[in-house]
């Protein structure tokens, strides 16, 4: 193989990837372990990583320890009652424009019905 075909071939994939990252939604879409953020979104990785360090070093006060589910969970619940969740959202707003209301109502309502 040569240099035009590695380069090629690099090229074919870091276009696959941007597309597949142009497809990933802030909210996961159905989820059966109960969780509602994507961590493995670009804007939402890096606070995950940042709030995983924080707990391990113990900046995070708790009352008791907590198992990866729990501290998933206090990531969901302290990240969607930030302005910077509200942004990520307006963000996809813009992206999928009318289609976002859909995708939300899909995969995120769901679990509201459910409770009756």
């Amino acid at each position: 193989m040569d240099y035009i075909e590695k380069w090629e071939r690099m090229r074919a994939e870091s276009k696959r990837r941007s597309e597949e990252q142009e497809r990933i939604t802030v909210h996961t879409h159905p989820n059966p372990y109960g969780y509602q953020i994507n961590i493995n979104h670009p804007l939402i990785k890096n606070k995950w990583n940042n709030f995983r360090r924080e707990w391990k070093a113990g900046n995070i006060p708790t009352d008791k320890p907590w198992d990866d589910t729990e501290r998933r969970l206090e990531f969901e619940r302290q990240f969607m009652a930030s302005n910077y969740y509200q942004k990520c959202i307006e963000q996809e707003r813009e992206k999928f424009g009318s289609a976002y209301e859909f995708i939300n109502y899909i995969g995120g309502d769901n679990n509201a019905k459910d409770q009756d």
